[in-house]
């Protein structure tokens, strides 16, 4: 027996895509051998009466351990959002550990890696989200630990840290102001989301957000500046 796991705050909302996700769990009970449940989180869930599978409609969970739960028994999380960014849904399943099935679409194709924290599908494809829904309840033992790495190397701060330093710098460049120096690796910005995780250093973080605060106002100073010149060419033409 393979447990699915599906939900949004509202299952009907056309964004969410639990239209395509119905036409791609059919094409699923017909083509895997054994029993199959879907745990459906959240309001208004999509009618899934389909022989050999069970339907647990929770509704809204507000209780972290029930969710937690939820999340650990099931094999696949799918979310067959046709728009989307990072859903919460997405964060919270491989922080415990469950793979994603998803349609290739906004963050969740930039963070979901085939075969290493779960499977993508082309977008509103009921057909190529079934495929990946199999591919991922077949190796959804082996995916286990890695979407718990990509998870927390996703929420680590410091891999942030270093992103925001990097827009910054490029920022204090084209003002022909210094580089931030702050002690954190360049190289963390880019690496592997699995080797990002690092302890989080508050020391770090303060400096950080204080070179960022006078970046801001050295950028806000050369804008005011600029404008100053203009003003002044605009009162010469008219005084002329």
């Amino acid at each position: 027996a393979k447990i699915i796991l599906a939900g949004a705050m509202d299952n009907r909302e056309r964004r969410k895509g639990f239209d395509l996700f119905a036409e791609a769990l059919e094409r699923v009970v017909k083509r895997f051998d054994g029993p199959i449940t879907v745990i459906c989180l959240g309001a208004n869930p999509p009618d899934l009466e389909l022989p050999g599978l069970e339907v647990v409609k929770t509704g809204y969970i507000d209780d972290d351990e029930r969710l937690i739960e939820a999340y650990g028994a099931a094999d696949v999380t799918v979310i067959p959002s046709r728009e989307d960014n990072l859903p919460n849904i997405m964060l919270e399943s491989m922080s415990c550990g469950t793979p994603v099935a998803a349609f290739a679409v906004g963050g969740l194709g930039d963070t979901i890696q085939p075969g290493r924290n779960g499977t993508l599908a082309s977008p509103e494809d009921p057909e190529a989200l079934a495929t990946a829904i199999l591919s991922a309840l077949d190796q959804a033992g082996e995916m286990r630990p890695e979407a718990r790495r990509s998870a927390l190397a996703l929420a680590d701060p410091t891999h942030h840290a270093s992103r925001y330093v990097e827009v910054f710098n490029a920022a204090r460049e084209a003002a022909g102001l210094p580089e931030i120096q702050t002690g954190l690796d360049p190289a963390l910005s880019h690496a592997p989301m699995a080797t990002q995780s690092r302890p989080v250093n508050l020391e770090v973080f303060g400096g950080v957000a204080a070179e960022v605060i006078i970046t801001l106002r050295a950028i806000l100073a050369e804008i005011e500046l600029g404008v100053r010149k203009v003003r002044r060419k605009l009162s010469w033409g008219r005084e002329s």
